[in-house]
């Protein structure tokens, strides 16, 4: 990071802010979700994902969850299994370009092997970037107050 602190030429705080300063041509490479990198790429902007070369790449994963309590947990969970079904996780593969967390939901071919579309075991095992939820919730304070020390604004 600190080698790469003279290039950096924009910080961010949406992923509205990201894909603007892209798509502007401020920012020639970022880091992004690869949803995002796939949805700009379809726009004027050309754009290219590639892979770490140690890896088969990091993907953004967002997660649905039932909030405990709830007075409607029987509906909460009837959208979970919506969501997560074959159906709608290939509707999802195919629309935003993103893996399926599904393993029965195929991807369109033009997919496979694409950044951040891990469709088995396998290829979770193999390569995915998966940091323990315990470890970064412990050192993501010190990581932070790194950053700011040292890269941040």
């Amino acid at each position: 990071m600190l080698a790469l602190k003279p290039n950096i030429a924009a910080f961010f705080d949406t992923d509205a802010q990201s894909q603007d300063l892209f798509k502007s041509g401020k920012v020639p490479v970022q880091i992004l979700l690869s949803v995002n990198a796939h949805k700009t790429g379809k726009g004027r902007v050309r754009a290219q994902t590639i892979n770490p070369a140690d890896a088969g790449g990091i993907a953004g994963i967002d997660t649905i969850g039932v909030m405990a309590g709830t007075r409607r947990r029987d509906a909460a969970c009837q959208f979970v299994d919506i969501a997560f079904s074959q159906a709608v996780q290939e509707d999802l593969a195919r629309t935003l370009k993103v893996g399926p967390m599904n393993l029965n939901a195929a991807v369109p071919a033009e997919l496979e092997g694409r950044p951040g579309i891990l469709t088995t075991p396998d290829d979770w095992k193999r390569h995915a970037y998966v940091l323990d939820d315990e470890q970064r919730a412990k050192l993501l304070p010190e990581w932070k107050e790194w950053f700011n020390a040292n890269i941040g604004k």
